[in-house]
C-alpha cells in the first residue's frame, strides 16, 4: 500500500488493530531485507520513498598499489585500494575485493559527484537528496519492490500518481504492472484536466487503453480528444515582411463527457449515500467590501506590469501575475510590501499601505471567532492564496488582540509531513491557522466542525480535498463523543473583492464538471455553470479588458451544494428546525410567567465532631455523589461515607 507521508503512522495504527500484519518501508535497509524475506502481511510505503536515481558513469582512480605482479600504477577502489579492470561507461561495476560499487551519480545542477552510499543517507536522514536531482527512470525502491509479488497492490491519495512525469507516476506505473490487481483511492481523481485521468488509466486498466490505441506516450493526444484547451493569438509586430499570426495552445480546466467510456467500467464512487452517518452542512459567503486604498493599490500594480515594457511573449504571463495580484492585494496591501515578479526578475514593489483600523474581511474573521467562543467549538482556518505574503502571522495577531481568550496556533512550515498528524493530535487550541496546501489530503480532523477560507483557490482538486478534511466517514462518532450529540459542519468563505468573488463562483463549477466526467452525479447542473473552457486567469483577463467581471453568484452555488449534501444526512442528525405556520394564528396575550419553584433538597446525614447532622443537598450534587460511590443508603438515611460513622445520635 503506498500513501501520504503524514498518513503512515495513522495505518499502522488501523490495521495492526484490525489484526494484520503491517511492515512498513521506512528506509532502504528495510526494503532490502523485506525484498528477501517476503514476509506475508500489508507493506506500508509513503509516496515520498519512491525516489529516482539520477545519472550514473564509472569512478575509480589511478594510483600506485600492490598487486600479483607487485606495485605498479593501476585502476583501483576508492575504498579499499583494490585493483579493478577497465570500467565502460553505463556499467555499474562493484569491486571484486570488497563489493563496494564503482559509479558515482552526476547531479542536473552541476555540482560535484555524490558516492551512492552518500546519497542514499541523504535520502534516509533529511528526506531528500538536496545534492541529486534527476528525472533518469531508474527508481531503486522499485527495484526492490517489483521482485515481492504483490497479490493487491493499494495506492491510496492516487491522484498523486496522475503524472507520468512525475516520481510517483513512474513508480506506480512500474509497480501497478507487477501486482496481479490494482485498487486506487482517492476523492478527488482530477485535477479538472482530461490528461489527469491518463496515468491513472494505464494503471488500472492497460489492456483497455492498449486495445483503444493509445501508448505511454499519448497523454497529449488525450487532453486534446476529451479535454478543453485555449488558444492564444499573438501577432507578430517585429516582423514587417508578414501579417500572420502566432497561434499557442495551452491545456485548461474541462473534461468531456465521452471520456466516460474509460470512467465508468473501471472507477466506482463511494458516495455518501453510502455513508448516512454524517453531520449536516451549513456553508455561508460573506462578501465584504474593499477597503478605499485597494483601487489605488490596484492602479499601481497595473503601472508597475505596464511600465516593465515586456516583450510579447511575456503578455500572457504578466497577465497571469496581476490577476495573482490583484487576488491578494485586497487582503495584504496593509501587511506587507508586495514584490511584483515575472519569472524571478523583479518588475517593481506596492509598498505597504499605513492603515491600522481593521478590513471588513478582518472584521467578520474576529465575529466568526467570537461565535465559535460562545459555541465551546474549534475553528480551522485556511489561507495560502496569497503565497508570496504569508498571512498567517497577521491573523494570529489580529484574533489575539480581538479576542484575547482564545487559544491559537499556526502550523509552521517547518513540520515535516509525516509529522502532521501528530502535530494536530497534540495542539489543542481553540483556533489553528493554516496552510491549506499542507493539509489538503489524507488528514482527518473531524475535532473541527467550523472551517474558514480567508482566501480560496481556483484549484479544484484543492479545494475539495480541503473541505473534505473537517467531514468524514467517522465525523458524527467524533462529534458525539467530545459533544455528546451531532452539530453541523460550518463553512465558511470570506471575499473581500469582485475578483475574488469570480475565483469562488468558477472553482465550484469546475468541481461539477469534473464530478461529471468522473461518473458521478454533481450537486449543481452542469448546464448552469458558465465558465466555459477557459482557466481563471484568462477569464479575469478578458474581464478586466471589457470592464465587468461577469460570473454566478457564488451564495447560490453554495445553496445548491448544501442542499444536496444535507439530503443524504440522517434524520437524527439533521438539525432541528421548526415547522413553519400553515393557518393564520390571531395572537393572545401570554400568561404571566411565573418563576420556577426551588428545587427541594435531598436529606442526607453527615459526620461533623462527632455527631450525625442531616443537610440537604442539592439534586445535582446528590446524584454526582452518588454515582461516584460516595454514599451510602440504609434504613436510617442516606449517610455520606468520607468519614467514620459515629453512633446515631440526634443533633
Amino acid at each position: 500500500m503506498v500513501t501520504e507521508p503524514q498518513l503512515v503512522p495513522q495505518m499502522v495504527n488501523e490495521y495492526e488493530h484490525e489484526g494484520f500484519q503491517v511492515h512498513v518501508i521506512d528506509s532502504w535497509e528495510r526494503l532490502r531485507e523485506l525484498s528477501r524475506t517476503r514476509p506475508k502481511g500489508l507493506y506500508l510505503i509513503a509516496y515520498t520513498r519512491l525516489r529516482m536515481h539520477p545519472d550514473f558513469v564509472p569512478v575509480t582512480k589511478t594510483r600506485l598499489v600492490r598487486t600479483k605482479e607487485g606495485a605498479k600504477y593501476t585502476t583501483c577502489c576508492l575504498n579499499c585500494l583494490g585493483e579493478v579492470k577497465r570500467i565502460t561507461r553505463g556499467s555499474k561495476e562493484h569491486c571484486p575485493v570488497c563489493g563496494d560499487v564503482l559509479y558515482t551519480y552526476i547531479p542536473e545542477n552541476k555540482r560535484p559527484p555524490l558516492r551512492y552510499r552518500q546519497w542514499i543517507a541523504d535520502i534516509e536522514r533529511n528526506g531528500t537528496s538536496i545534492e541529486v536531482k534527476s528525472h533518469n527512470k531508474q527508481l531503486p525502491y522499485i527495484r526492490y519492490l517489483k521482485r515481492i509479488p504483490f497479490d493487491l497492490a493499494i495506492f491510496d491519495e492516487a491522484h498523486n500518481a496522475a503524472n507520468l512525469m512525475s516520481n510517483q507516476g513512474t513508480a506506480f506505473i512500474r509497480l501497478a504492472a507487477s501486482a496481479k490487481r490494482v485498487l486506487c483511492l482517492t476523492a478527488t481523481v482530477t485535477n479538472g484536466m482530461a490528461k489527469s485521468l491518463y496515468n491513472l488509466l494505464w494503471g488500472i486498466n492497460p489492456v483497455q487503453m492498449r486495445e483503444a490505441g493509445w501508448d505511454m506516450k499519448s497523454a497529449t493526444d488525450f487532453q486534446a480528444k476529451y479535454g478543453a484547451f485555449k488558444e492564444v493569438r499573438k501577432s507578430d509586430e517585429r516582423n514587417r515582411h508578414r501579417d500572420s499570426e502566432k497561434v499557442q495552445t495551452y491545456d485548461t480546466a474541462g473534461i468531456s463527457p465521452a471520456a466516460l467510456v474509460y470512467t465508468l467500467p473501471n472507477f466506482v464512487n463511494v458516495d455518501s449515500e453510502d455513508f448516512d452517518d454524517l453531520p449536516p452542512v451549513e456553508r455561508e459567503v460573506i462578501k465584504c467590501a474593499p477597503h478605499v486604498e485597494v483601487e489605488e493599490c490596484m492602479k499601481t500594480i497595473n503601472k508597475i506590469i505596464d511600465d516593465a515594457e515586456l516583450p510579447i511573449e511575456d503578455k500572457m504571463p504578466a497577465a497571469s501575475v496581476r490577476t495573482a495580484a490583484f487576488l491578494r492585494v485586497s487582503d495584504t496591501f496593509r501587511h506587507a510590501d508586495d514584490e511584483i515578479c515575472l519569472r524571478g526578475n523583479l518588475l517593481g514593489t506596492l509598498w505597504r499601505r499605513p492603515v491600522d483600523e481593521l478590513l471588513e474581511k478582518e472584521s467578520e474573521l474576529v465575529n466568526i471567532v467570537r461565535q465559535i467562543e460562545n459555541w465551546g467549538e474549534r475553528l480551522l482556518v485556511y489561507t495560502g492564496n496569497t503565497q508570496k505574503i504569508d498571512m498567517r502571522g497577521p491573523l494570529r495577531r489580529i484574533i489575539a488582540d480581538s479576542v484575547p481568550n482564545m487559544s491559537i496556533d499556526v502550523l509552521p512550515d517547518s513540520v515535516a509531513p509525516d509529522r502532521l498528524v501528530a502535530w494536530f493530535e497534540k495542539t489543542i487550541a481553540q483556533v489553528v491557522i493554516a496552510s491549506y496546501h499542507r493539509v489538503a489530503t489524507g488528514l482527518n480532523l473531524s475535532q473541527f466542525n467550523n472551517l474558514l477560507w480567508f482566501d480560496y483557490t481556483d484549484n479544484t482538486r484543492m479545494a475539495e480535498q480541503g473541505e473534505g478534511r473537517i467531514r468524514r466517514v467517522n465525523t458524527a462518532d467524533i462529534h458525539r463523543m467530545i459533544y455528546g450529540e451531532v452539530r453541523p459542519c460550518r463553512y465558511w468563505y470570506l471575499t473581500s473583492s469582485p475578483i475574488q468573488e469570480a475565483q469562488l463562483a468558477y472553482t465550484l463549477e469546475k468541481r461539477m464538471i469534473a464530478k461529471l466526467a468522473e461518473g458521478e452525479t454533481p450537486d449543481i447542473d452542469p448546464a448552469e455553470c458558465t465558465s466555459g473552457n477557459q482557466s481563471f486567469s484568462a477569464l479575469i483577463t478578458k474581464a478586466l479588458k471589457e470592464g465587468n467581471i461577469d460570473y454566478q453568484d457564488p451564495s447560490a452555488l453554495l445553496k445548491k451544494m448544501t442542499r444536496s449534501d444535507n439530503a443524504k444526512v440522517r434524520n437524527e442528525n439533521r438539525i432541528p428546525t421548526a415547522a413553519p405556520a400553515t393557518a393564520k394564528v390571531i395572537p393572545f396575550p401570554q400568561p404571566e410567567q411565573l418563576p420556577p419553584p426551588a428545587q427541594q433538597g435531598i436529606p442526607v446525614i453527615i459526620l461533623e465532631d462527632g455527631w450525625e447532622v442531616v443537610k440537604e443537598f442539592p439534586p445535582d450534587k446528590y446524584h454526582e455523589y452518588l454515582a461516584d460511590g460516595m454514599l451510602e443508603v440504609t434504613l436510617f438515611g442516606t449517610y455520606l461515607t468520607t468519614g467514620k460513622r459515629a453512633r446515631h445520635k440526634r443533633a
